[in-house]
């Protein structure tokens, strides 16, 4: 999670009933005096309570997304059938000569307007069957080995399930997700031997677990709605399957069950790559999201300052450029801002008690105001669309902590620092504390004030 490119991945229905709770609650109407109209409270998003955790969670990890071919390996052959609630093999399932290559019947059928919701499934022998299941499961004949796809290989089963939008209910028949079912210890390694460089100190590996692990159980608890809980990508935490990496191992297996806690409830630990010596408040980049003293920016100091974006260079964009790309991301995310057509000026609005800022307000020639959070400017000014110019890799905003001026036809950026969001651990900063000799308690204790580290299970 070094930089959350997509800050919709949090956008479920739970978070986009707050936005709505939240406006409703805001507007009253004039001149009533008999009868007020209590509106109801919005929304908090929350970590899930210590209590509700019996024993090692299963997590479900969506690996691949919307896509209508899948070739899964394993070693001689593979268990496919019906979806199950444990790891048993449905009294259905088939033996399969491995590898098994996995279409859905109206791709395969689309031309006769067929749409029945089933998979054709394609043995390591060519030979086909046509299976009209909503959900197929994948697995391998021995619970010790595991399933290769791409150039991954993954613990636990695979489930192909009807595509789902980010944060829509909505499923589309002809296209599919691929999700990764997998006990939380075991699925761990393979993040931290992604998010971490193999250099890093073994006290760092040990805190990345402890928030990653927290992290995962909050995500968990948000999404039993639908059919994953948490992306392998930058979007959650990058997940790439078993990891071999021995540091990653052994730092989940001596943190076993250890969670960041606050208030009985496990902590929704965000991380980014690198603060640059303020941390950002999560209420104001994740909206909805419980505005808890762990969760708030604090200075840093020269935490992190080792990463060569603790600090980045300026640089200047075309205004004409910008302003396409706010307004493409505006029209895309039903913000006045996709109105815009001009810029006068562009100015920070509103910081955080430790001076990071939380938003930006874009004023056009005519006098108007645009007022986005830091974040959404972020992700405004990084926007790609089909018809947009392309933002250089050294012109992307890395992180929102950036001061702005217009000077004529150009739209500086300086004093940047920074990569990500900014929210609760750094993990450049977790290094350096680490190679000072700090434990992983007290540096997640310097990012999370205020919480404490429990074992759940």
């Amino acid at each position: 999670m070094r930089c959350a490119k997509r800050i919709y991945c949090l956008f479920v229905d739970a978070l986009l009933l707050s936005f709505c709770m939240v406006i409703t609650s805001s507007c009253r109407q004039p001149y009533q005096v008999k009868e007020v109209t209590r509106h109801p409270e919005p929304i908090v998003i929350q970590g899930p309570l210590v209590s509700s955790i019996h024993g090692e969670p299963w997590l479900r990890v969506r690996i691949d997304g919307d896509i209508n071919k899948a070739t899964i390996h394993c070693d001689g052959s593979l268990w496919l059938g019906p979806a199950t609630q444990d790891q048993q093999v449905h009294k259905d399932a088939r033996l399969f000569i491995s590898p098994v290559t996995i279409t859905t019947e109206t791709a395969n059928r689309a031309r006769q307007n067929i749409h029945t919701g089933g998979f054709i499934l394609i043995d390591g022998n060519g030979d086909a069957l046509r299976w009209a299941l909503k959900q197929i499961q994948i697995q391998p004949p021995g619970r010790a080995q595991a399933l290769a796809y791409g150039n991954n290989l993954f613990p636990g089963k695979l489930i192909c399930t009807p595509s789902q939008a980010a944060g829509n209910l909505a499923t589309d028949v002809s296209r599919f997700d691929l999700v990764n079912h997998v006990p939380l210890e075991s699925y761990l390694p393979g993040v931290l031997e992604h998010e971490l460089y193999a250099s890093w100190d073994a006290a760092s590996y040990r805190a990345q677990a402890i928030a990653a692990r927290s992290y995962a159980l909050f995500e968990r608890g948000l999404h039993s709605h639908r059919a994953y809980d948490i992306e392998s990508t930058v979007a959650s935490q990058v997940y790439g399957g078993l990891a071999s990496r021995a540091k990653a191992i052994e730092a989940v297996r001596l943190t076993r069950g250890q969670v960041l806690v606050y208030n009985d409830r496990v902590l929704p630990a965000y991380y980014s790559s690198c603060s640059g010596g303020i941390g950002q408040d999560a209420a104001k980049v994740f909206p909805g999201v419980v505005d808890i003293l762990p969760l708030q920016g604090d200075p840093h100091g020269r935490w992190g300052s080792k990463s060569k974006n603790y600090h980045w260079e300026p640089f200047t964009r075309d205004k004409n450029s910008l302003i396409r790309h706010l307004a493409a991301w505006g029209r895309a995310n039903n913000h006045p801002i996709g109105s815009i057509s001009s810029i006068k000026s562009i100015d920070i609005t509103g910081r955080n008690r430790a001076g990071r800022p939380t938003e930006f307000t874009v004023t056009d020639e005519a006098g108007r105001e645009f007022s986005l959070s830091a974040e959404w400017f972020r992700f405004a000014c990084n926007y790609d669309d089909t018809g947009l110019p392309d933002v250089a890799s050294n012109k992307r905003l890395k992180s929102s902590f950036v001061q702005i001026r217009v000077v004529g036809d150009l739209v500086q950026f300086y004093n940047g620092r920074g990569m990500g969001h900014g929210v609760g651990l750094c993990q450049w900063g977790m290094q350096e504390m680490s190679q000072a000799g700090y434990s992983e308690e007290s540096i997640l204790t310097f990012y999370y004030r205020g919480a404490s580290i429990k074992r759940i299970y």
